[in-house]
């Protein structure tokens, strides 16, 4: 279902920023620019932060068109497969940023 694949592609995007702030920060506390190094910290949790109120969403939307059989088995089956990788992702991400 394309909606599916949009929200799973939506909360990607974020995520994939969320490691790139985080890998900037990495650079530049090796630098020793550790005010930047913060700021590209913060901006990573922000990112996650995006991701995680995005999967809510997406999470209420998916159990909304359940309940009205607006979903096909195999589009369940790829929401849920999808929904697991996009939490580990965000729980990897997270626990990097800690």
């Amino acid at each position: 279902m394309k909606y599916i694949d949009d929200l799973i592609e939506e909360i990607s995007e974020e995520l994939d920023g969320a490691m790139e702030y985080y890998e900037e920060s990495i650079i530049y506390k090796a630098k020793g620019n550790s005010a930047r190094a913060s700021q590209y910290h913060d901006m990573a949790k922000q990112e996650l932060n995006h991701a995680s109120i995005l999967r809510d969403y997406a999470i209420q939307d998916v159990d909304a068109l359940k309940r009205v059989n607006g979903l096909t088995e195999e589009d369940r089956e790829h929401w849920e497969k999808c929904l697991k990788k996009l939490t580990e992702r965000h729980s990897i991400i997270h626990n990097l940023t800690l």
